[in-house]
């Protein structure tokens, strides 16, 4: 399983598109094998999920999300869960043991409004 997991000062973010950088765990037979970070390469609509499923991405993880974010991920294979909270690794090791699911979607993009608070 690789996740990726929008990241604030070693925090979930709970804006995707407008962290600083994301988290990418290797987890394997419930462990944590490997974390990289990457530069959020900048809010470009429809750029980072291709990449993302290049890089073998399995389950994206997020404070919140626009929905046209979210289907794109899920056209491609990819597991979005939003509603996301507290440390990187907690949330991490949660999705992989099944304690993770999606919540209430934090970021409202709804009816063209933007009412995130970032």
């Amino acid at each position: 399983m690789r996740i990726c997991i929008a990241a604030e000062n070693g925090m979930v973010c709970q804006h995707f598109g407008h962290c600083p950088e994301f988290a990418i765990f290797e987890v394997e037979e419930g462990g944590i094998k490997e974390i990289r970070s990457m530069p959020n390469p900048g809010h470009a609509p429809g750029t980072l999920p291709p990449i993302l499923k290049e890089w073998g991405v399995t389950h994206v993880i997020s404070g919140g999300m626009g929905m046209r974010a979210v289907e794109l991920f899920q056209s491609m294979g990819i597991d979005v869960v939003t509603g996301a909270e507290g440390g990187l690794e907690e949330a991490a090791r949660a999705l992989a043991s099944g304690q993770l699911s999606p919540q209430a979607n934090i970021c409202d993009h709804s009816g063209g409004d933007h009412n995130c608070d970032h």
